[in-house]
């Protein structure tokens, strides 16, 4: 797997930061690594909802999926850097995993290599 250091930044009681560094160890890709977790969230949400991603992947790209039973793909993100905004439609993006929905969000990497790097910055809100 590669290394991935993810740090959490709660700006106020319902909202989230969530910073992902992502640098290639040559080990192989990233498989459904658990880049946010409700349970390290303030008050212990049941679920995420993502306003924005702002990110900048070189080498690689990534999918971002909520975790359940079955994974569903919430987002993504090609190789190169880019920024999202959900919030613009109107719209925040919602977890609709089906059975089994944990409400982890998980990352696979696609064409990393060793050296290769990437920052993921999401901001959303939890409840």
């Amino acid at each position: 797997m590669n290394q991935i250091i993810t740090t959490f930044s709660i700006n106020e009681p319902y909202y989230f930061t969530a910073l992902i560094d992502i640098v290639g160890d040559g080990s192989g890709e990233a498989v459904k690594a658990v880049v946010l977790d409700p349970a390290n969230l303030t008050g212990l949400p049941t679920k995420l909802d993502i306003e924005t991603i702002d990110f900048e992947l070189n080498g690689f790209t990534a999918n971002l999926y909520w975790d359940a039973t079955t994974p569903t793909l919430a987002c993504a993100l090609p190789n190169y850097d880019g920024f999202i905004n959900f919030k613009q439609s109107g719209q925040a993006r919602h977890n609709n995993a089906g059975d089994g929905r944990t409400g982890k969000l998980t990352m696979d990497t696609f064409g990393i290599s060793q050296g290769a790097a990437g920052t993921i910055i999401i901001k959303g809100y939890h409840r």
